[in-house]
C-alpha cells in the first residue's frame, strides 16, 4: 500500500480530523491524495489530486463526513477495484459505520491488512424518450422519483421484466438496492434488507391506497416506470444526482454490472441497525 485518498466532508470538524489524519498517516511513509476541493479548503493543495489519479493510484478511499460524504465518494470509485471505507461524523451513519473517535485504530488495522472487503449492489438507471436514451446513472441507495414542481399526485405504472405489475397512485416511488433499505425507503415504510441479500425493493412514498405495500424483487429482474400524464417530475439518485421527466419518459432501473467494494472492520449489520435505530430489548432478553 502507498497512497490513501482522504474524502472528508467540508463541515469544520471532518476538516480538522482530516489533518489529524494526513499527520498520521504520511509520518507513517503512506502518501495522501484528497479531492482538489477538499485540498483548498484544508489548506493543503500539495495534496490536491484529479479525480482520473485517485482512480488510479489510490490502494484505498476513505471517506470522513456522514453517509453523504460516502455517497459522493462512491461516485468518485465507481467502475473501480477501490475499496471505499467510511468514517462516521455526522449524527445517524448507516454507511459510515466507524465512529470518528477510533480513526487511529482503524487506520492501524487497515495498514496492517486486519479487514475484509465486501461488494455492495450498485442500480443502474436509464430515462428513455421514445427511441432515445436522455439520461443513465448509477446509485448506491436509490434511485427516487417524485412530485418534484409538480402538487399533484403522481400514477406510476410499473411493469418487472416486461410484465405489467400494476400502477403506484402516490407522491413518487423508492426503488432502493439493499444498502439504500435503511435509507429513504425505510422513512418511507420499506423493510430492512441485509446488505448480503442481492434484491431491488420497491416502495411508494405516501400511497393514496393502503394496499400499496412494499415489493421485494429478484436482482435478476428490470423495472419500468411511467408517468403518463404528468411533466417535470424528477428522478433523483442516491440524493446528489437529478433528472426532470417529460411525460411519457420510461425509467429503466435494474443491477449495474459491478458493484462497489466497501472495506469492513465491524461487520456485524445487525449490530449496526440496533444501534442506529435504537432497538430496545424485551424484558428479561439476555444482554448482548
Amino acid at each position: 500500500m502507498e497512497t490513501i485518498t482522504l474524502y472528508p466532508s467540508r463541515v469544520k470538524k471532518a476538516l480538522e480530523s482530516s489533518l489529524e489524519v494526513i499527520d498520521w498517516l504520511t509520518g507513517k511513509g503512506i502518501r495522501v491524495f484528497l479531492p482538489e476541493g477538499a485540498a483548498l479548503s484544508t489548506g493543503r493543495p500539495d495534496l490536491a489530486s484529479t479525480d482520473e489519479v485517485i482512480r488510479k493510484e489510490s490502494a484505498f478511499v476513505v471517506s470522513m463526513g456522514g453517509d453523504g460524504t460516502l455517497l459522493r465518494a462512491a461516485r468518485l470509485v465507481g467502475g473501480t477495484e477501490i475499496p471505499l471505507l467510511g468514517i462516521n461524523l455526522g449524527s445517524l451513519g448507516f454507511l459510515t459505520e466507524l465512529p470518528v473517535a477510533s480513526w487511529q485504530d482503524a487506520f492501524s488495522r487497515l495498514l496492517q491488512g486486519e479487514f475484509a472487503v465486501v461488494e455492495r449492489m450498485v442500480l443502474h438507471c436509464e430515462v428513455r424518450r421514445g427511441h432515445e436514451k436522455v439520461f443513465s446513472g448509477n446509485a448506491l441507495n436509490d434511485a427516487v422519483i417524485h412530485r418534484g414542481n409538480v402538487s399533484r399526485l403522481l400514477h406510476l405504472s410499473i411493469h418487472i421484466n416486461g410484465r405489467f405489475a400494476g400502477t403506484y397512485s402516490a407522491d413518487g416511488l423508492v426503488i432502493a438496492s439493499p444498502t439504500g433499505s435503511t435509507a429513504y425507503s425505510l422513512s418511507a415504510g420499506g423493510p430492512i434488507v441485509s446488505p448480503e441479500v442481492q434484491c431491488l425493493i420497491l416502495t411508494a412514498i405516501c400511497p393514496h391506497t393502503l394496499s400499496a405495500r412494499p415489493l421485494v424483487i429478484s436482482e435478476k429482474e428490470k423495472v419500468s416506470v411511467k408517468e403518463s400524464l404528468l411533466d417535470g417530475i424528477s428522478l433523483s439518485l442516491d440524493g446528489h444526482i437529478n433528472f426532470v421527466l417529460a411525460r411519457d419518459d420510461e425509467i429503466l432501473v435494474e443491477k449495474a454490472p459491478q458493484g462497489i467494494r466497501f472495506v469492513h472492520l465491524e461487520t456485524d449489520f445487525y449490530a449496526i441497525v440496533r444501534d442506529k435505530l435504537k432497538w430496545v430489548a424485551p424484558p428479561g432478553a439476555p444482554p448482548s
